[in-house]
């Protein structure tokens, strides 16, 4: 089973946002999404951003609203991985072979405002943080980064120091 990123090219890194939430591919059935955008499979993330900015992310959900919202906070999503064969046909990460990264999104970042990513996962295999920072970046992790879920990096194809946390 292979998965084809929907929503990366239609949506890329806004030059105007600060902060990037970053994951790493959405699950293989998106033609069943609430929203069809980035977490738009069960809504959660949005609903709980809903809950802490009802004002900003209003009930009930829609894709023009998280864009909204995304816009007024500079905000921007994207995911680590373009294309993926799945052993299994579920969502986790341990399941996904990564055939295609998104290398396109460091100098995305580097032309953006970007000065923190949160990642939705982190060291273990396949998870967002592992496969932005070693494949992508060519970085090692180190005992002090697992401990503490946070680094800041100044890679020279960036050109400034960003803070990158996992959640």
């Amino acid at each position: 089973m292979v998965t084809k990123h929907q929503y990366i090219d239609k949506y890329p890194i806004r030059a105007e946002s600060t902060k990037l939430i970053l994951g790493t591919i959405h699950p293989h059935d998106h033609e069943n999404f609430s929203i069809p955008f980035f977490y738009g499979n069960r809504l959660s993330l949005w609903k709980i951003l809903s809950e802490a900015f009802p004002d900003e992310l209003p009930q009930p959900l829609s894709l023009q609203g998280i864009l909204n919202f995304l816009t007024l906070k500079k905000i921007s999503i994207s995911d680590t991985v373009k294309e993926c064969r799945r052993i299994e046909p579920t969502a986790l990460d341990k399941d996904l072979i990564p055939t295609k990264l998104n290398s396109e999104i460091v100098e995305e970042i580097r032309v953006s405002n970007i000065s923190e990513i949160l990642f939705t996962s982190g060291f273990g295999k396949n998870n967002a943080f592992k496969l932005f920072y070693c494949e992508i970046l060519g970085l090692r992790i180190t005992k002090d980064i697992r401990e503490k879920r946070e680094v800041v990096v100044n890679h020279p194809k960036i050109g400034r120091p960003i803070t990158l946390t996992v959640s």
